[in-house]
């Protein structure tokens, strides 16, 4: 029965790609070696000899931040062939095929390491990893288009192996990813730009060869610089609830200012009245038709002014000084 991690692996939906770097950005990054081996099945596994012969350094895992930041410093794709020089128990060449869908192949010196790394990438279907028990001085190389190595050996032993490689990249042009170890000394390799302090890149330069073709980066960049640098995954900011805010006012403009124009008072049917006589009175209103009456009734006709009346002639009045007293 497989692990629940071993099938979400199969089912190829989930931790793969930038679904795998999103699992392990939500760790913190202290924690996201121990997760990845845990996905992997390579916790507790035996890290095999520490000493081994001269100039051969023992198995230590590459961190979780260099491998993605060769992956997509190189950067690596599904037309890759990546080597791991030394692979252990198949860290670099399980999540070197997890991340881009790269051919991964892992040659490893101790049968222990190799056999476990083996039946991990059989239990989680993973056809296109590989591993191989040998000594790197005698294993194929021959399909290589980056190469992986983590201080595996040191002296002669180192001095062989660049020698099978450079003949590799006669043919074809090669990115060299080396953690903790300088390659400055080998004249055929150019130092490619590295943001990490501990991995080196560095490009094939030999005439003739076939020139390696441009490609991006199979996973996204910021997740993988965040998983490179061991930044811890930013907190969702806390935006408050909106607050209930009532619609703004309209504005409403002022009424534009009318002049109020006071109507002429219709003609009177009267004359204009005679000074010293009273005015007449009002023509009464329309009355209301009666019910029942099929027409109105006819309206009062006006009253005429009663003619002017003359002032009635007095005689003059007799002079003061004609009347006397008796």
């Amino acid at each position: 029965m497989l692990e629940p991690d071993d099938a979400k692996l199969r089912s190829g939906a989930v931790l793969r790609g930038d679904g795998l770097l999103e699992h392990l950005a939500k760790r913190p990054p202290e924690e996201r070696d121990g997760a990845v081996e845990r996905l992997l099945g390579l916790a507790g596994a035996s890290q095999g000899l520490t000493t081994l012969a001269p100039e051969l350094i023992g198995y230590h895992a590459s961190g979780v931040a260099p491998i993605v930041q060769a992956l997509v410093d190189v950067p690596v794709s599904a037309e890759d062939v990546v080597i791991d020089l030394g692979a252990g128990l198949g860290k670099v060449a399980l999540l070197a095929h997890l991340l881009t869908g790269a051919r991964a192949v892992g040659i490893e010196l101790q049968p222990d390491l190799a056999a476990h790394a083996l039946s991990r990438a059989e239990a989680l279907g993973l056809n296109g990893v590989s591993f191989v028990t040998a000594d790197v001085r005698d294993a194929k190389l021959d399909d290589a288009t980056v190469i992986y190595l983590y201080l595996p050996f040191t002296g002669a032993v180192l001095d062989a192996v660049m020698e099978k490689v450079e003949a590799v990249a006669r043919r074809r042009t090669l990115v060299v990813c080396a953690l903790g170890l300088d390659l400055h000394r080998f004249a055929w390799l150019e130092p490619r730009p590295s943001s990490s302090f501990w991995l080196s890149l560095y490009e094939s330069r030999c005439p003739n060869a076939e020139p390696r073709s441009a490609r991006a980066p199979a996973v996204s960049r910021a997740l993988a610089e965040l998983i490179a640098s061991e930044t811890a995954l930013p907190e969702p900011a806390n935006v408050p609830a909106p607050e209930c805010v009532s619609e703004p006012e309209t504005a409403t403009a002022p009424a534009p200012e009318t002049e109020t124009v006071t109507p002429s008072p219709s003609p009177s049917p009267y004359p204009s009245p005679v000074p010293g006589l009273p005015t007449p009175p009002p023509a009464p209103e329309a009355s209301e038709p009666r019910h029942g009456a099929s027409h109105p009734a006819p309206a009062t006709p006006p009253r005429q002014p009663a003619p002017p009346r003359h002032p009635a002639t007095r005689p003059p009045a007799p002079h003061p000084e004609s009347r006397r007293t008796a």
